[in-house]
């Protein structure tokens, strides 16, 4: 319902539910748990849409933080949240932060898939 709300561009209710699913998963979950880790990064990109930043940058970290301890750094979901992060960096004006984001999850794309995959280019 929440991915519905955001493609209708009902984005307060979208954040709130996606916020209501990240954290009652995290509950009944942990935070470690893949199911938990995509809520949490679903409910930080609607808040980086609904332009509640700080909000959703801590949904970013500890996506990202859990991911990494979760998959390992190198694994491709822990890629696209550190690809996420970065974007929500970006947007928050912190290029500094956000540029080594993004050489890195190119880089490793690079290693993982090649050049020419998809998820590389």
């Amino acid at each position: 319902l929440a991915a519905l709300l955001q493609t209708m561009g009902q984005l307060v209710e979208a954040c709130q539910l996606h916020e209501k699913v990240a954290n009652a998963s995290e509950g009944l979950l942990g935070v470690a748990h893949p199911d938990t880790l995509l809520a949490m990064d679903l409910a930080g990109t609607a808040l980086r849409q609904c332009s509640r930043l700080t909000e959703a940058e801590g949904f970013a970290k500890r996506t990202l933080q859990g991911a990494r301890a979760t998959f390992g750094p190198s694994h491709p979901t822990t890629l696209n949240f550190l690809s996420n992060s970065a974007m929500l960096l970006q947007a928050m004006g912190k290029h500094r932060e956000a540029e080594p984001m993004f050489r890195v999850t190119l880089e490793t794309r690079e290693s993982l898939f090649g050049p020419h995959h998809p998820d590389t280019v």
